[in-house]
This record gives structure tokens, C-alpha cells and sequence, in this order.
């Protein structure tokens, strides 16, 4: 013990040392050269000098040129080391990160000598002593210096098994970046702050007259705007006549503005599309915003769509649901119990303090382990190793007992649970509450309905089906049918005269004949980590939609069969068996 003492000792001073002898190597370099080359230099003889103190100095071994050759491994090693502790101090810590090097570099010391040590001792060599066997030593016991040797090969291996582990995982991540998964990482920033602004009836709305900036999502990302009626379009010019679109984020955005489905109707019908969708909005929001937009163009529409989504009644149970705090769009009303529906507010006070804890922590509550929540935080936005695994490990954590108190810890148990918020989105009559939130609803239909009178223009609400809708609901949804919600509405839509499509049936369709082919003209429906449409399911929205406008003459343009033929020609590509004009028709 007593030997790797005076070794530790000898191993600090020559550190000391080697970092005043490099540093006025630098100086010196520094009159003659570039700094840059200067300090690489130093840095080079730096490792040299170390190497020659160590073997000599520290540990009175001879040199030789394979122990050289690998002695450049512990700066490597120290590096990686030191650039870890010095994230974990400055990030999780907390620690000025001007100290904070300081504190890295002395906590890599140890590992540093043991590693140095075993490389240049020749790993199993003791430090020089006079053997006693165990026999003879005092009691029989085995002496101190064979307990050290000991301890140190279980340092050292164990050290070399945690690196080497340290480097397949950053080899496997370096790999993995340059593959599909690399969409895993990253913020999912959303719309830019302050693109929202509080409003008195809605609770939140597109700021008017805003300049490009880019949304972010898993999946891709695209430039969002606002015009001076606040809707992601172009400004309103003087064409007449024009379509009024209203929706959610599904008419919205989640791709480029000449993608969405309400562009596509634009330019397949010739007739201008003001497209003034606004995330998380439902059918009330929707009622409120148009009114808005028309009071502020000062014209009337000849034709009002609505994107309709699944949520929509929710949306209108929650209403207003989002407010603006600080530039954030944040949700103030949600469900408290999913069973009886009671609804729960939050004060501006607690949106604040919820958003600076997701900022922090990756959770709106203040987490009894803040460390362990900032360390998941940025494993979540930085490592594709742990996004993979982490369904993995937290199914193993939650089975072993022992461990339930730390998957607690690092696990979030969602608000409503995944089978719950199916049946609240797809299963009218789930739970009593749902018959009120549906009663709600149908009164803003029919509100949406008396507002299209009022100024005179057609209607068509357009039912945009969901991922689960389409290609069904995996491992949970158990008795649960993705149509029951839409022959509730189409029930409703009937008995009001209100006119509607229904396009899950031409969804579910296509998705069969892409199963078959294996391909297809279009790309997917969904975007792979994201919920919403892709561009491909914009593009089949806005095809089968001006269509319909098309063919029932809502929308009366000259050259309306050369414009129905081109729609036919390119639907009949892609999806098998699209009806030609005088065919039977989708179900509406």
C-alpha cells in the first residue's frame, strides 16, 4: 500500500511537471510559429515528456518503444474521461463552467494512474516488494501488498470494461447517425415561440402578418408563415371566388404549404383556397376563427371546408384548451378524470411554472430527482442508442422489484392511458361524460352550418381519418372500431343536411392496394414518428376532394371535365379501382 502511495505522489508531481515544462515550450514555439501549430506541438511533446517521467520518475520501469506506442491511449482515454465528468458537472450539477474543467481533470486523475500504471508495469506486475507466502505470514492471512495487487487489476480491468463499453455504445451512436434513425434525436420544437398570441374568445390564434421562420418536428421540417388575416397562406388578393378553409394541425401544416391538401384543391379546381387551419383547434375554435377572418377580409366566401379530425369533439369539451404564456401555446384545460370527465384549470402561474420545468427537466412537475430527469432529458434529445432501448429498459425496470422505487423515478406514467384515450376518440359511449362532450359537439356543427348560411356559401366538411383508423389499432384498442365515431357523425350529418365526406373508406382502400403492390406513386400515408398525414395523405385528400367539388359543380370552373380527367388519370395510377365520373362514389 505504502508503494502506490509513493507511486500516486511521484505521479502528481510529474503531472505538475510535464504541464509547466509544455507550457513554456509553448511560449517559446510561439515566437516562431503559428499558435495553432505552437500548441500542437507542446501538446505532442507533452505526451512525450509524460511517457519519459512516468516510466523513469513515476513507476522506475525501462522504456521501450511498445509501451511508447501505447501510452498515447491514456491521453485518449483522459479526453473522453474528462469530457464527460466536465458535461455531467456543467449540466447536471450545475457547476460554473469555469470551475468546472478543474473538477473533471481531478476526478480523471485516479483513473488516469491506474491506466498509465497498468500499461507501463506491464499490467499483472507488482510493485516492488519482498513476497511473503501466505503460509507464512502473521495469523495466516494473505499480505497487504497481494490484496493491492489485487485491487488494483480489478481497478484497472473493470476501468478498461467500462471504456471499452463507453466506445461501443459512441461507435454504435456515430453509426446509427448516419442512418434513418438519426430523425430519432433532436428537439421537437414545434412551432417557433411567440407564433401564437393570446385570444379573448379562442383562448390562442395565429399572430397576424408574422415573417417565415421553420417548424420542426420529428420528421421533417418546413418554413410556416402568417398572412394579415393570421393563417399560414399568402395574403388574400382580390380573386374571386374563393374557398374559406378552416381545421387542426391535420389542414394545417406538417408539410410544406404547397403540399397541404387544401393547395392541392387550388390548384386541381383553378379556384383560390384561403387556407386558415389552426393546431388544436376544434369545431367551436373553428366557428370563432372564421368569423374572425371574414370580419377582417371584409368578403364572403362561395364555399366554406373543414378539415374534421378525430379529436375534435374533445377539443370542444376542453374549450378554449390552450392559452399563450411567455410565446408557448400551453394547454390550461385538461382532463382530471378521464372516467367522469371532470375538468381541471390551471392558473397563468402554474403555465409558467410548468413550462420552466419542462425546459429543465423534460416534465411540467418538480421532480424529487432532478439529476436523474435532466440526464433522461438529454439522453431523450441527444442518444439514438437510448431511444432504442429505452421501451427495453423501462419494461425491465417495471418487472423487477428491487427496482419499481427507480422506474419510478425516471418513469412518467402518461395522464390517459393509451387504451382510455382510444375509446375517448373512437367509442361514443366509452364513458357517460362522452355523451355530453358528443351533445356539444353537434351544437357547433350546426353552428358551423348557420355560419356558412349566414354568408351565403356551401359547406363540406371533410372527415380526415387517422393512422389507427386506417390500419387499425395494434396491441391495444381491445372491442374498440375505428368507423364507430365516423356513422356517428355521418348520422348526425344527415339528419342536418349537412354535407360531408367521409375518407376513410378511400384511406383504408388505398392503404390495401399499397400493401399489395409494395409500392406505390404516393409515399405513405403517416409520417413515420410523427401522428399526422403525410404528404402523401394531403395530396389524397385534396385529389378526392376537388373531385367531388368538381363533379357536383360546387365549384364551377370552364374547364371542369379536362380537370376531372387529369384528377381521374392520376388517382387511377395509384389506387386501383378510383370511380370515374358517373361511377358508384366513395361513400360519403
Amino acid at each position: 500500500m505504502r508503494c502506490i502511495e509513493r507511486e500516486f505522489s511521484r505521479f502528481v508531481w510529474a503531472g505538475l511537471a510535464n504541464t509547466a515544462i509544455s507550457y513554456l515550450l509553448y511560449l517559446l514555439l510561439l515566437r516562431l510559429l503559428p499558435y495553432a501549430v505552437s500548441y500542437a506541438l507542446a501538446y505532442a511533446a507533452g505526451i512525450a515528456i509524460s511517457y519519459g517521467l512516468n516510466s523513469l520518475f513515476v513507476f522506475r520501469q525501462p522504456m521501450a518503444v511498445k509501451k511508447a506506442l501505447r501510452y498515447p491511449a491514456v491521453y485518449a482515454c483522459q479526453y473522453g474521461l474528462s469530457a464527460i465528468l466536465l458535461w455531467a458537472a456543467v449540466e447536471l450539477l450545475a457547476v460554473d463552467p469555469r470551475v468546472a474543467p478543474l473538477l473533471a481533470v481531478a476526478l480523471s486523475v485516479p483513473f488516469v494512474f491506474l491506466m498509465s500504471r497498468w500499461i507501463l508495469r506491464g499490467g499483472s506486475r507488482q510493485a516492488p516488494h519482498t513476497e511473503v507466502p501466505a503460509g507464512n505470514a502473521p495469523g495466516g492471512e494473505i499480505p497487504a501488498g497481494a490484496l493491492t495487487g489485487v485491487a488494483c487489476r480489478f481497478l484497472l480491468k473493470g476501468g478498461l470494461m467500462v471504456m471499452g463499453a463507453v466506445m461501443a455504445v459512441l461507435l454504435s451512436e456515430g453509426l446509427l447517425r448516419l442512418t434513418d434513425y438519426a430523425a430519432l434525436i433532436g428537439r421537437d420544437f414545434g412551432a417557433p415561440r411567440h407564433y401564437y398570441a393570446a385570444d379573448r374568445e379562442n383562448g390562442y390564434d395565429i399572430l397576424p402578418s408574422q415573417v417565415a421562420s421553420t417548424f420542426e418536428f420529428k420528421d421533417s421540417s418546413h418554413p410556416i408563415w402568417s398572412n394579415e388575416l393570421g393563417c399560414f397562406d399568402i395574403p388574400l388578393g382580390n380573386e374571386e371566388p374563393f374557398v374559406l378553409l378552416l381545421g387542426d394541425s391535420t389542414s394545417w401544416g406538417y408539410k410544406p404549404l404547397e403540399a397541404l391538401w387544401g393547395s392541392v384543391v387550388e390548384r386541381e379546381t383553378g379556384v383560390r383556397v384561403l387556407k386558415c387551419a389552426v393546431p388544436g383547434y376544434g369545431t367551436k375554435h373553428e366557428v370563432l376563427k372564421g368569423r374572425k377572418v371574414l370580419a377582417g377580409a371584409g368578403r364572403t366566401p362561395s364555399l366554406i371546408l373543414v378539415g374534421h379530425c378525430a379529436n375534435d369533439h374533445i377539443d370542444d369539451y376542453l374549450h378554449p384548451l390552450y392559452t399563450v404564456v411567455d410565446g408557448q401555446m400551453l394547454a390550461y384545460r385538461s382532463l382530471a378524470d378521464i372516467r367522469s370527465g371532470e375538468i381541471h384549470q390551471k392558473s397563468l402561474d402554474t403555465l409558467r411554472e410548468e413550462l420552466e420545468n419542462w425546459e429543465r427537466y423534460g416534465v411540467t412537475y418538480a421532480p424529487r430527482h432532478p439529476a436523474l430527469k435532466r440526464v433522461k432529458k438529454f439522453l431523450s434529445e441527444n442518444s439514438i442508442v437510448y431511444r432504442l432501448s429505452q421501451p427495453h429498459a423501462e419494461r425491465i425496470l417495471k418487472g423487477i422489484p428491487s427496482l419499481v422505487p427507480l422506474a419510478e423515478a425516471l418513469i412518467d406514467a402518461p395522464v390517459v392511458s393509451p387504451d382510455d384515450y382510444l375509446r375517448i376518440l373512437y367509442q361514443p359511449g366509452a364513458y357517460p361524460w362522452l355523451e355530453k362532450a358528443w351533445g356539444q359537439h353537434f351544437e357547433n356543427l350546426k353552428e358551423l352550418k348557420r355560419f356558412a348560411e349566414d354568408h351565403g356559401a356551401e359547406l363540406l366538411i371533410v372527415l380526415i381519418p387517422t393512422r389507427e383508423q386506417v390500419y387499425g389499432f395494434g396491441d391495444g384498442g381491445s372491442g374498440i372500431r375505428g368507423e364507430e365515431a365516423n356513422e356517428k357523425l355521418l348520422r348526425f350529418f344527415e339528419q342536418q343536411g349537412i354535407p360531408a365526406m367521409d375518407l376513410l373508406p378511400a384511406f383504408r382502400r388505398y392503404a390495401g392496394e399499397a400493401s399489395k403492390a409494395g409500392t406505390g406513386l404516393f409515399p405513405p400515408l403517416y409520417w413515420r414518428r410523427d401522428s399526422h398525414g403525410s404528404v402523401g395523405a394531403d395530396r389524397l385528400v385534396g385529389l378526392l376532394v376537388a373531385r367531388r367539388l368538381l363533379e357536383e359543380g360546387v365549384i364551377d370552373v370552364p374547364d371542369a371535365g379536362v380537370r376531372l380527367d387529369r384528377i381521374d388519370g392520376v388517382l387511377e395510377r395509384f389506387y386501383k379501382g378510383a370511380p370515374r365520373r358517373g361511377a358508384a362514389k366513395e361513400p360519403a
